[in-house]
């Protein structure tokens, strides 16, 4: 569990989740106003995955311990600058991805693809979610494709 410093104000009252890499893997993170963690608490998630699953009581404990954390005389071992943070994806440990595509007509119109009848399937892998700034690695056979994807 990490806090992230950020130089903005968060929206009021919410918290912003983040994930985050150390050479043990992704971690959960939190940004504040003036705040990232790697503090562990029993009571609180370890992952972005176990907040989804936690529902509100989930939030609620991160919530909690968060406040606690900010307002604790500790040493603020746990605090990171955003600018030293390497972030993660926003999902991880995904399973299957099912996107839609042309999900709406004016993006069949600009592709110059007909209006689909029914909806367009397509499958992406789970090594296709990058995390922000993250360097996308394509081979040599993809550099024909860049225009298209860009």
């Amino acid at each position: 569990m990490a806090l992230v410093h950020r130089c903005s104000k968060p929206r009021e009252g919410k918290m912003i989740l983040l994930q985050f890499r150390t050479g043990q893997g992704l971690h959960l993170g939190v940004k504040t106003l003036d705040t990232s963690s790697t503090e562990r608490h029993d009571a609180i998630p370890a992952s972005l995955a176990a907040v989804c699953a936690g529902g509100s009581a989930a939030c609620a404990a991160l919530e909690r311990f968060v406040q606690h954390l900010l307002t604790s005389d500790s040493d603020r071992h746990w605090l990171h600058d955003e600018a030293t943070v390497t972030f993660g994806p926003c999902v991880a440990n995904l399973g299957k991805i099912i996107c839609v595509g042309l999900n709406y007509r004016r993006h069949a119109l600009e592709s110059g693809m007909a209006i689909p009848t029914v909806p367009v399937l397509f499958s992406k892998f789970p090594n296709t979610i990058a995390a922000p700034s993250e360097q996308i690695v394509l081979s040599a056979t993809c550099a024909g494709y860049l225009a298209y994807l860009f």
